[in-house]
């Protein structure tokens, strides 16, 4: 069992991936290596990941690690806008946000799902 599951939104204009099981780094390069895979052969470059109903368990290192080089390594770029939408009283990926910005990334933490559809959907950059 994967841990996770990929699908489209329901207007099709992002992937959506519902991650139900504690999030590694390696359970992440694997849901990060799909997303790409799917939004190369639909031509999307938006993502949401959805772990609210977990949390990550990587460490601060694997964080800094997913960011500056598994990510790229698992076929993201820099053109992907992706959003984050975790619980409130979540603090286990914040350090992600951090790193991943940092890589130049467009990746952008929620607590709201409207607020994160809203993102992804606006031609708004960070």
């Amino acid at each position: 069992m994967k841990g996770y599951n990929i699908n489209l939104s329901n207007d099709r204009k992002f992937i959506c991936t519902q991650v139900w099981t504690p999030v590694t780094l390696n359970l992440a390069v694997s849901f990060t290596t799909d997303l790409i895979s799917l939004g190369k052969k639909l031509n999307l470059s938006l993502a949401l990941i959805n772990i609210r109903d977990t949390k990550s368990i990587s460490s601060i290192y694997e964080k800094y690690l997913f960011a500056y080089e598994r990510a790229e390594s698992a076929g993201l770029n820099r053109s992907w806008k992706i959003a984050l939408l975790k619980k409130e009283s979540d603090k286990s990926p914040d350090f992600l946000e951090t790193v991943m910005f940092n890589a130049g990334y467009q990746f952008k933490m929620f607590t709201d799902q409207q607020f994160a559809f809203d993102w992804l959907k606006s031609k708004r950059k960070l």
